[in-house]
C-alpha cells in the first residue's frame, strides 16, 4: 500500500515537472500576438512619412502650385496601393513557378488570418515609399520641370 502511494506520488511528481516542456513557450505566444500589431504600427509609421513627403515637396514648390503638388502624392498614393494589391503583393510573395514570378494571391486572394493581412499592408507601405522615392529621382536624373 505504502509502495503504491509513493510510486504515484513520484509519478505526479514525475509529470508535474515534464508538463512544462511539452507547452508551447509563453515568449512564442507572446510573439504570436504581438508580432501583427508590431507590423501594423511600423506601416502606419511609413504612411505618415507621406504627409512628411508632401510637406517637404510643397516648401520646395512655388505656392500656386501646393495644390497641385498634394494632388500629385494622393494620386500617388492611391495609384501605388491599388497596383499592389491587384498585382504586386501576388508577383512578389505568391507562390512561384521555377522560383521566378508568384502565381496566386491575386487581389489577396488566399489571405485567411490578420496575420497574412498585417504582412500585406506593412509590405504595401515599404512598397510605396520605394516606389516614390525611386520616382523622385528617376525625375530628377531626367532633369523633369517639376509641377
Amino acid at each position: 500500500m505504502k509502495n503504491r502511494i509513493a510510486n504515484r506520488i513520484v509519478l505526479i511528481l514525475f509529470l508535474g515537472i515534464n508538463l512544462p516542456l511539452f507547452s508551447e513557450s509563453p515568449a512564442l505566444e507572446l510573439s504570436k500576438t504581438v508580432d501583427p500589431i508590431w507590423l501594423i504600427l511600423c506601416a502606419a509609421l511609413v504612411f505618415f512619412m507621406q504627409a512628411g513627403f508632401l510637406m517637404l515637396e510643397t516648401g520646395l514648390s512655388r505656392l500656386k502650385n501646393t495644390i497641385n503638388v498634394a494632388v500629385k502624392n494622393l494620386m500617388d498614393y492611391i495609384v501605388g496601393t491599388i497596383a499592389f494589391f491587384s498585382v504586386g503583393f501576388a508577383l512578389m510573395f505568391g507562390l512561384s513557378y521555377e522560383g521566378w514570378i508568384g502565381t496566386n494571391h491575386f487581389f489577396l486572394t488566399g489571405l485567411k488570418t490578420g496575420k497574412d493581412f498585417s504582412f500585406f499592408y506593412s509590405k504595401s507601405r515599404l512598397w510605396e515609399r520605394r516606389r516614390q522615392l525611386f520616382l523622385e529621382r528617376l525625375l530628377n536624373v531626367l532633369n523633369f520641370l517639376h509641377i
